[in-house]
């Protein structure tokens, strides 16, 4: 476990040398008032160079002030959901259609309580760091994985009823007896009986659902990624109605000059590996 010290640490263990009784170990929590420990606070304790604390905290890899994030599906079905799910992306059913369906929920119109002033040389746009709530809404969205084009449809609420009305909008799209199969996650309003009997245009549905906490398996994640990041982060929008037309708008434009088939590139045997490897570490480090 690495020390630290004044004396350098050693290529091949990873160990600071010559450690003295009293000085702090950068993996165990830090003193009292403090939820991580900062190069200051560990050079401080140390008795040593802010500089050398950086020092032996890259050579060790260690970065106490940052924090990664993880989920382990604890799905018992898992590996056969997966293999289910990957197969109808890379090799999906002879005359059938795969669309990947879920919801984007509470998605805020945020204004400013001023005008923002415009960029310029040697400075970027300025806002007011407050702002103005208008509303929110809640975007249900199909990609269909072949075309790569996107049905969406902005509702209030997102129950059952919402999302088996959707469903038979997208049916309007498919020509009546082609096999559907749609993948979507495991929220409850997925799963009443009404949206297992299916559209009511269209009866060759077939639901699959990606593992519990693995919903990075649904396609249609990457269509709100892009979402996100080029229309939604740093929008300003001052009505309700403006954020929805511009969602809209959005959807319309990438179906015209970017919709690309969707493409998996991922091995359901790395993936299943993967979810193995981080169930022993959880049961390692519970035992």
């Amino acid at each position: 476990m690495p020390r630290l010290s004044r004396t350098p640490t050693t290529a091949n263990t990873g160990k600071a040398c010559g450690r003295q009784p009293g000085q702090p170990n950068a993996k165990s929590p830090p003193a009292a008032r403090a939820s991580h420990w900062t190069l200051r606070a560990l050079a401080k304790k140390a008795g040593i160079a802010v500089s050398t604390v950086f020092g032996i905290l890259k050579h060790n890899g260690l970065n106490p002030h940052r924090v990664k994030t993880f989920k382990v599906s604890r799905d018992p079905r898992f590996e056969l959901k997966v293999r289910g799910v990957v197969g109808l992306y890379v090799n999906p059913p002879d005359r059938a259609v795969v669309i990947s369906v879920d919801e984007k929920t509470q998605i805020q119109a945020l204004g400013r309580t001023q005008t923002p002033l415009p960029m310029k040389p040697g400075h970027p746009e300025t806002r007011t760091h407050d702002y103005k709530r208008n509303g929110t809404t809640c975007l249900m969205a199909a990609l269909d994985v072949a075309a790569g084009k996107v049905t969406g449809q902005m509702v209030e609420r997102h129950r059952s009823e919402e999302f088996l009305a959707f469903l038979d909008l997208v049916s309007e799209g498919i020509k009546p007896g082609i096999q559907v199969h749609v993948v979507l996650d495991n929220v409850s309003s997925h799963k009443s009986a009404e949206v297992n009997e299916g559209p009511k245009n269209n009866a060759n549905w077939t639901f699959h659902f990606t593992p519990s906490s693995a919903s990075r398996m649904n396609a249609v994640e990457g269509f709100f990624s892009k979402l996100s990041r080029q229309r939604l982060k740093h929008a300003i929008f001052n009505s309700l109605d403006e954020c929805i037309a511009a969602i809209k708008g959005y959807i319309e434009h990438r179906n015209a000059n970017d919709a690309r088939p969707f493409r998996w590139s991922k091995k359901p045997d790395d993936l299943v590996e993967a979810w193995k490897k981080g169930r022993r570490k959880l049961q390692e480090s519970t035992s």
